[in-house]
């Protein structure tokens, strides 16, 4: 009882005895002064939810109507150094998931007005769920082409739901860090502490005692979640977000009881890593299919590009495979020549693959070097992570060329004030610092406030990179930011263990496919060689330009667009689309897949 006094009660005086009494009676005269549960915000949720909704109502009155909020700027600073766990060569995030952004009043009841028939169908699919208290768990799967507003829809939702049950009832995630910027939310990585796919899909691990109870404080009032890109979700990926709600709340119902809401286009690229998210792998046949728990509904009409600009029926048609040769000679006349070039020429450029992208980045740098400006070699460190050498200087030859193999970091850089730069690292996703930003260098900073570095490939203690972003700038007025070099540790050549030191940024005058695909470009300028490699590239890569007059093509090859294709035997019909994502389109859309008009890829080569 003594130990129970001293560890509850407010601290006065640890002399609690008193002449004539026994502890009991000295324990029933204080036992009044202890500090109850109730008063812990963490073990009383309603507490910490009125506390938050009341700061939230608390910024609202001091933001002008025609600003977006993030609730989540209040509390940032509290989860600015979190800590990252390597467990399996993957690295298990644990992080405060970002809250999503909101409308006040008057922009939310104007975003209402604004939904097309689709989209408005969806959302009261959604606001009926959330205003019948004794309804079941809602599975719900809105598809629909690039274009359809579906992040517009995504904000209408969030905000619905923020508005009834406060920003901890709904969790808003997404693939990659650009995508889940898109959204103001945040990565399914990192919400819900799962292994990063670096070299395949990680083995699903459990939580330890203390972050499983953190976890649990943190999501104790969550109702819903939002998913977004579920084209490049695979099926592996989605079980391990059922798996890990199931461990949250402790509830063997799917997805641990909680409501989910699913976004995409089944057309667009494919996962990296497993199997589609309506693929169940045969080893899972046992358990329930969770694509088929969904709902599926599709929304058709599209509000990024005009219904008179041309680009529009290019990207229907060649989504689902039946572009025509007038189409592809339209595009043909949108390649970029010596009299057009100036036009395009701080527009971003797209390429199927890494090494294409390699290839322009080092041109565009050599050009510069030719004007005269001054560039500096930067490289990164590495350092032996374990055995007899842990902590000396790791040779070159200890590492891998290949810089997915090494963390993601580049083995060295050659940058200059202007050269334009990718971030490579979620830095602080609610003010918009994530993987794929893109930014100009502005400066450097030295060891010591050098004016220049002492050698070649010094490491800088920081470069400053403006961000024209407005995004970014609802934080840093000049959008200037001091990008750090940052750790990662991987497993070498010999199975040794590296720590590499590096900028967490790669040039970027060109970006892949994989890293645009959720954005929307005023302009952009493609390749549609023959370096395509997958069903689905050409599609994103075009339906991310808004307009026909802001596209640009540096070439582009029929073999891996057209819808015919002559054979000896004749003309024949080829689908140019993933077989089993458009097969399970068919199936949403309630019509027969055309298998005999489908032949493999391989055969058009």
């Amino acid at each position: 009882m003594y130990s129970l006094l001293i560890l509850y009660v407010p601290f006065v005086t640890e002399n609690f005895l008193v002449d004539g009494l026994s502890m009991e009676e000295i324990f029933e005269n204080h036992k009044h002064l202890m500090r109850n549960e109730k008063d812990n915000c963490h073990l009383n949720p309603d507490i910490h939810q009125r506390f938050e909704q009341a700061l939230f109502q608390l910024a609202v009155r001091e933001i002008p109507p025609s600003v977006s909020l993030t609730p989540a700027q209040v509390f940032d600073e509290c989860f600015e150094d979190m800590e990252i766990d390597v467990s399996n060569e993957s690295n298990v995030i644990v992080d405060e998931p970002q809250q999503p952004r909101i409308c006040n009043a008057a922009d939310f009841r104007d975003a209402v007005r604004n939904l097309n028939k689709d989209q408005l169908r969806v959302y009261r699919k959604i606001h009926d769920h959330m205003i019948n208290e004794s309804a079941d768990q809602l599975f719900l799967g809105v598809i629909g082409s690039g274009g359809t507003g579906k992040s517009f829809l995504i904000n209408v939702i969030a905000t619905a739901i923020i508005s009834k049950y406060g920003c901890i009832a709904l969790v808003l995630g997404a693939p990659t860090g650009v995508s889940a910027r898109n959204i103001g939310g945040n990565t399914l990585h990192r919400i819900f502490a799962l292994g990063v796919e670096l070299k395949g899909v990680p083995k699903y691990m459990k939580l330890g005692g203390e972050k499983l109870q953190h976890m649990r404080r943190r999501h104790s009032q969550l109702k819903y979640i939002i998913i977004d890109e579920i084209s490049m979700i695979s099926y592996e990926l989605f079980r391990q977000v059922d798996l890990r709600l199931k461990e949250i709340f402790d509830n063997d119902k799917p997805f641990g009881g909680i409501s989910v809401i699913l976004l995409g286009d089944l057309m667009q690229l494919r996962p990296v890593n497993g199997n589609w998210i309506f693929q169940q792998p045969k080893v899972y046949s046992a358990e329930p299919h969770l694509w088929r728990l969904f709902n599926i509904v599709e929304l058709k009409t599209n509000m990024r590009q005009s219904e008179i600009d041309p680009l529009l029926g290019i990207c229907n048609r060649l989504r689902i495979g039946e572009l025509t040769e007038e189409d592809v000679e339209l595009l043909r006349q949108k390649i970029i020549t010596s009299e057009n070039d100036h036009i395009f020429k701080d527009a971003v450029r797209i390429f199927p693959t890494k090494e294409q992208v390699s290839e322009y980045n080092h041109s565009r740098i050599e050009e510069m070097k030719a004007q005269g400006i001054e560039f500096f070699e930067i490289w990164a460190v590495d350092i032996y992570a374990s055995g007899r050498h842990t902590g000396m200087s790791a040779p070159a030859s200890c590492s891998s060329v290949k810089t997915n193999r090494c963390g993601g970091f580049e083995r060295s850089l050659t940058l200059s004030v202007g050269t334009k730069v990718m971030l490579l690292r979620n830095l602080n996703v609610s003010h918009g610092l994530v993987n794929g930003s893109i930014g100009v260098v502005r400066g450097f900073t030295w060891n010591r406030l050098k004016r220049k570095p002492d050698k070649v490939g010094e490491l800088p203690t920081s470069v400053e990179v403006y961000f024209d972003d407005d995004k970014i700038k609802k934080f840093h007025k000049d959008g200037v930011f001091s990008i750090k070099p940052q750790t990662v540790t991987y497993t070498g050549n010999n199975m040794v263990e590296i720590t590499r030191q590096m900028l967490p940024l790669a040039v970027c005058y060109a970006v892949t496919v994989h890293k645009i695909q959720g954005e929307t470009l005023s302009s952009a300028v493609i390749d549609l060689g023959p370096k395509l490699f997958q069903n689905g590239q050409a599609y994103v890569a075009l339906s991310r330009v808004k307009r026909f007059d802001g596209l640009g093509i540096t070439n582009i090859f029929p073999k891996r667009l057209l819808s015919s294709f002559y054979k000896r035997t004749g003309d024949m019909n080829v689908r140019k689309v993933d077989q089993k994502a458009y097969e399970e389109l068919c199936r949403i859309q309630n019509r027969e897949f055309p298998k005999n008009i489908v032949i493999p890829y391989f055969l058009l080569l």
